[in-house]
């Protein structure tokens, strides 16, 4: 079964990032790829057992894809994230405190509003 789900896995990167190298190689060459198959293979094992049943091949692949799929999303938001400057961040940091900040002026003037016209 893991090697259904690995190949699976391979090509649905393969597929995904098939005009940009660099990509489909970070993915391929993950540190974690190898902990993510295992994981799917075991959650797979244990969906088999407790239900009962048998996954068929085209179920397990299209399974697997779906978790190539995410893990690859994850893993570049990942990196995304972790190359912002620390200047982008503080900016992102202070847009959403005045974002905040404005949101609560705005919903306490309309508590205020409410509360004076019930008086």
């Amino acid at each position: 079964m893991r090697e259904i789900i690995a190949t699976a896995f391979d090509k649905e990167v393969k597929v995904l990032f098939s005009t940009n190298e660099e990509i489909r190689k970070y993915i391929l060459n993950h540190e974690r790829k190898a902990l993510c198959i295992d994981n799917i293979t075991r959650e797979m094992k244990e969906i088999e057992f407790k239900n009962a049943i048998k996954l068929d091949t085209p179920r397990i692949e299209s399974l697997s894809k779906e978790f190539a799929r995410s893990f690859s999303r994850i893993s570049l938001n990942y990196v995304e994230e972790k190359s912002k400057s620390d200047l982008q961040k503080r900016q992102e940091r202070k847009d959403q405190e005045e974002s905040d900040y404005f949101d609560k002026l705005f919903n306490d003037e309309i508590d205020e509003r409410d509360s004076s016209q019930e008086i």
